[in-house]
């Protein structure tokens, strides 16, 4: 499938089943890209109700504009890393990624980046205390005196509680000397152990890293890019220092020799576009190269609250020509929610939006549920399938 197939007369909601449908021809994973984040949660639901058995993960965007002097929640970063790493180590079978028009353009670290980026803690196992901490305090974590926040971890003798993103509770591991001896979920507020678990995953929480060789990167580039560094450049003295700064996520090009797409993290995907998604690309390209003009000129302007340097367009982000490039050599399928003319490459869904009860709802003197019934039951009379 070299060439964009289109699936016409595409009723709103009825995406999950036609992905159903091609998953099970085409044995190949989905990368599902809608136009927004709401559009992406619809869709997450759509496959929670309509079809449980598909595994979907979700890869958000950044909740921040492009070039933002805002940054993207911890939260956010740290829900992203952990899908990045999934992907990369196969951790869980995964049958469609659902990713935004945002998150589809922006360029991501290495899938080697993540391999292997990840503890998985299982009572019993024996684990060198001192590797554990130190890998921890990579992924992101932070040292806390009482654990209460997400990222957050807390050492007391043979007891270190933590708090991953992969779970809704913090988890309290004993040791005993080396070997787990137990895992149990805690809450936040009265601190009491509760519910026990048999393991416990923690992925970094962020998509950068502070080891010598992504903080040599770092400064190379950052040389390059921006010239001489001053001594009093925050970004540039705190990455060598190894100190994490809010915002740091809108230098990611320059911890790594180049970035990739989200495709390059998938063998053999292939790729869905929801309705209209070619327009939803341009306009947020044109967002992207305004986003940077705008900082441009702030920096122009000499706006002396203005201190945070900006990477290029191209470093950070795809372009709409280079994601149509992508995809078709992928494999790309359209869903239209209007009518196509007939082709080799389209098909029509075969749903239909059902009818409108709006007149019964507003006729005190008819009932709804009786019109309803006698709707269903025409609709199996004639075998005929709708979608409400």
């Amino acid at each position: 499938m070299s060439e964009e197939y289109v699936v016409s007369e595409t009723p709103t909601g009825s995406e999950p089943l036609h992905v159903e449908r091609i998953i099970n021809q085409f044995k190949r994973p989905i990368i599902y890209v809608t136009a927004n984040r709401e559009k992406q949660e619809r869709f997450i639901e759509g496959c929670d109700f309509l079809c449980p058995n598909i595994n979907v993960e979700i890869l958000p965007a950044w909740d921040c504009l492009p070039y933002d002097r805002l940054f993207p929640s911890p939260g956010i970063i740290a829900r992203r890393a952990k899908t990045l790493t999934n992907i990369a180590n196969n951790l869980t079978n995964i049958d469609v990624l659902a990713v935004t028009v945002s998150s589809t353009l922006q360029l991501l670290p290495s899938p080697k980046y993540f391999k292997g980026r990840y503890l998985e803690l299982l009572v019993g196992r024996k684990i060198n205390r001192e590797h554990f901490l130190a890998s921890i305090v990579d992924f992101g974590f932070r040292s806390a005196a009482t654990v209460f926040e997400p990222g957050e971890f807390s050492i007391r003798g043979g007891i270190i509680d933590i708090f991953p993103i992969s779970e809704k509770d913090p988890v309290r591991i004993d040791f005993f000397g080396d070997v787990i001896d137990g895992i149990r979920y805690f809450d936040i507020h009265s601190q009491i152990s509760s519910k026990s678990l048999d393991k416990v995953l923690l992925t970094s929480l962020m998509e950068l890293g502070f080891d010598e060789n992504s903080k040599s990167t770092f400064r190379s580039n950052y040389r390059t890019l921006f010239g001489g560094v001053k001594a009093n450049d925050q970004i540039y003295h705190s990455v060598t220092d190894g100190q994490y700064v809010q915002g740091l996520e809108h230098m990611l090009p320059l911890f790594f020799d180049r970035l990739y797409s989200i495709f390059d993290y998938f063998a053999d995907p292939l790729v869905i576009f929801e309705d209209n998604i070619h327009n939803n690309f341009r306009e947020h390209e044109s967002l992207i190269k305004n986003q940077f003009a705008l900082r441009q000129e702030e920096m122009v302007l000499n706006n002396p609250t203005v201190q945070e340097k900006i990477v290029p367009v191209k470093s950070m982000f795809l372009d709409y020509q280079s994601i149509i490039e992508k995809v078709s050599k992928l494999g790309l399928i359209s869903f239209k929610e209007g009518a196509q003319p007939p082709s080799k490459n389209s098909e029509k869904s075969g749903f239909k939006y059902s009818r409108d009860f709006t007149k019964e709802r507003k006729d005190v003197n008819s009932s709804v549920i009786i019109s309803l019934r006698n709707y269903i039951q025409s609709l199996l009379v004639s075998r005929t399938v709708y979608l409400v």
